[in-house]
Order: structure tokens, then C-alpha cells, then sequence
């Protein structure tokens, strides 16, 4: 699977501007512009922006969710 090196930037793009989503989710451009320098969402809005977008949700949390995503992905395929 090949990894977007910033989703963030992918849901601005496909949302209009980072105004636009500001507006959508009725938060600051300020709040826009810090996850976009993270590089991920805040839980709820990942969710949001995925399924509006049709990215994987997996590509727009933090690292230690994608993490935690992935290993229970691997438990739930491992087990009986």
C-alpha cells in the first residue's frame, strides 16, 4: 500500500481550500494549518474527512493509532 506523505494536504486539496474546511468543521484556519503540519487528524475528524473523501482513516490518524489499528488488524487475521 503506498503512503501518502501528507493526507492532510490531500483532504485541503479535495475540500476546496483550508478555508473551506475550516467553515465545514467550524474551527479556525489556525487548527487547519497545525494538522497539516502534524500530518494527521484528531480522531472524529479523520473519520469525517475519510469518509467524505474516500481516503483509508488508517492515513489521517496519529502514528500510535495507525499502530494500534494495524496490530489489532494482525491479531483479528491470527487468531482461530
Amino acid at each position: 500500500m503506498a503512503k501518502i506523505s501528507n493526507p492532510v494536504k490531500q483532504v485541503i486539496e479535495k475540500e476546496g481550500s483550508v478555508q473551506a474546511l475550516a467553515e465545514r468543521w467550524g474551527i479556525s484556519r489556525e487548527a487547519i494549518y497545525g494538522f497539516e503540519r502534524n500530518g494527521y487528524f484528531p480522531l472524529d475528524r479523520a473519520r469525517d474527512a475519510a469518509g467524505r473523501h474516500d481516503i483509508p482513516l488508517r492515513e489521517l490518524v496519529r502514528p500510535d493509532i495507525r499502530a494500534a489499528m494495524d496490530s489489532a488488524v494482525q491479531d483479528h487475521l491470527l487468531s482461530d
